[in-house]
């Protein structure tokens, strides 16, 4: 798990793949082997409910359904996060787009900043636990958290000299 987090991380920040590099690699024992067939595109991040139900975005959108891969009718963006809660519920961001999968098919999102929308951004990493979903933005030279509200991706508002908002003590440990 720990090398796959790393590589997603690396990917947010700095790009997957060199051009000559093959598009996407599989692991068959303990060893990463070309994995022919994914769609011809640059990759920067994966997500997977399953072994048989597996997305990769970046300068478009594909999924694995345990027999082959498949591209996604997107817009045209570089995409380099991905996060779902199943391959139903998925949530994709890149540059100046963020999409949530729905029922009906993939829908943008909006993104805000106290209130005002932010039109110019990009989406670096995608999380959640079991109380929301939480994006890391770029923003001119701002890197900001935003937080799934539902109907939009809002910064968390709290007081200055307070705690970060959604900080689980328990889950932190002392050096």
């Amino acid at each position: 798990m720990r090398l796959v987090v790393s590589c997603v991380v690396g990917c947010a920040l700095g790009g997957c793949l060199g051009d000559d590099t093959p598009r996407f690699a599989d692991k068959g024992q303990g060893v990463w082997v070309d994995g022919p067939g994914a769609p011809a595109m640059r990759y920067r991040a994966v997500w997977g409910a399953h072994a048989s139900d597996v997305f990769a975005v970046g300068d478009g959108a594909a999924h694995f359904d345990g027999e082959a891969w498949s591209s996604y009718d997107l817009p045209a963006a570089t995409y380099r996060a991905i996060w779902g809660r199943s391959g139903d519920q998925l949530w994709i961001g890149g540059d100046n787009t963020l999409l949530a999968r729905t029922l009906t098919g993939w829908q943008s999102q909006l993104v805000l900043d106290h209130d005002q929308p932010i039109t110019e951004f990009s989406v670096l990493s995608i999380a959640g636990d079991a109380t929301g979903e939480y994006a890391v933005i770029r923003t001119g030279a701002q890197l900001l958290l935003v937080i799934n509200q539902g109907s939009a991706w809002e910064t968390p508002y709290w007081r200055p000299g307070s705690a970060l908002p959604l900080l689980d003590r328990r889950r932190c440990r002392s050096a």
